[in-house]
This record gives structure tokens, sequence and C-alpha cells, in this order.
């Protein structure tokens, strides 16, 4: 009899212990999930942001980091239509790299910017051992990055096609782009001077 006691008293504290565990695996499962959850995105935050220090160094040599994240996410791009005249006076003027540039349209929302922004921060995009030789006068159009407007900061690119160049306005430098690139931001250029809003 006394061994009958003993064993259910021992099958009795092995089912408590087993249900206390259950219990405890429950009441832990949300918060250890969330937790898991929380470890598992700052790993791959921390993944991404060392990855992008690591890719692409020669374009972020070329452009500044302020410089760099305008292009990449700022609020205000402006296509500038390059014109060697006065202006009509009936658009903004302004002078780009020695030359008056008409501001003709915001191309915020037109189709391929981001395509374009992501375009002119990656290093196989252009031929950086060669030499930019101006090819004259003949710089065609400009993208105008900003934060906001009046803008505080700005990047002005502007874009010389005949020769496949582009040249940093505030930086003083410029780069020759691969022909692919450069053929496609011909394209672009024509298709935004046509679908982009007048100011």
């Amino acid at each position: 009899m006394a061994g009958l006691v003993v064993k259910t008293s021992s099958a009795r504290a092995r089912h408590s212990i087993r249900t206390y565990l259950k219990q405890m695996k429950q009441q832990l499962q949300g918060p250890f999930l969330v937790a898991l959850m929380f470890l598992v995105g700052l790993g791959l935050g921390g993944f991404a942001w060392w990855y992008q220090l690591r890719s692409d160094p020669l374009s972020r040599a070329f452009w500044r980091t302020r410089d760099l994240l305008l292009i990449e996410q700022g609020a205000r791009v402006e296509l500038l239509q390059l014109n060697a005249s006065d202006g009509d006076g009936a658009h903004d003027t302004l002078d780009v790299h020695g030359r008056s540039v008409t501001v003709m349209s915001s191309i915020v929302r037109a189709p391929g910017l981001i395509h374009a922004r992501h375009a002119l921060v990656v290093d196989p995009n252009f031929r950086w051992q060669a030499a930019v030789s101006g090819c004259g006068p003949n710089w065609d159009f400009a993208l105008r990055f900003s934060a906001e407007q009046p803008a505080t900061h700005q990047v002005t690119v502007v874009f010389n096609s005949n020769c496949d160049e582009l040249w940093w306005a505030e930086g003083g430098k410029g780069l020759v782009m691969v022909p692919k690139l450069a053929d496609a931001f011909r394209k672009k250029h024509a298709d935004w001077t046509k679908s982009a809003p007048r100011r």
C-alpha cells in the first residue's frame, strides 16, 4: 500500500511539472517570438548597412555622402533644359557650368526617375579611367536634386550626351558614362520633356 502511494505521488509530481512547463512555454512563446523577430531584423538591417558601405566604392568616393543621399532620396527633382540664350522670360534661368540654363519643369513623378537616380551611383555605369573632355558647349540637360523648396542644398548633374559625359555642377568634376547608360539618358530625356508638367 505504501508503495502505491509513493508511485501515485510521483506520477502526480511529474504531471504537475509537465503542466507547469507547458504553461511556462505558452506564456513565454509570444515574447520569445517577438524578441527573435527583432534580433533577426536587427541582423538583416546590419547586413544591409554593411553591404551598402562596401558596394560601389568608386561612386561613393566621387559623390560626397550628403550629395549621394540627395541623388538617391531627394524629395524634389527638376529637369533643367539647357538653353544657350538668356531665356524667353517665361521660365527661371540659372548658370550651370558657365552656361545659361532654363528650368522647364519638375519631374519628381516622371516615369523612370527612380531608375535614373540609382544609375548615377552604380560603379559599372561609368568609365572611371576615361578623362572628361567637355566636348564643347553641348550640354543638353540637367537633373537637379534637392531636399526641399526653397532648396538649401542641391546636386545638379549636367548631361552632355554627344560624348556620353556628365558634370557635377556643385562638385566641379565629371564622369564618362558607359554607352548603354548614355543612350538610356538620351531616351529618358526625350520622354521626360514630353511627360513632365510645365511649371
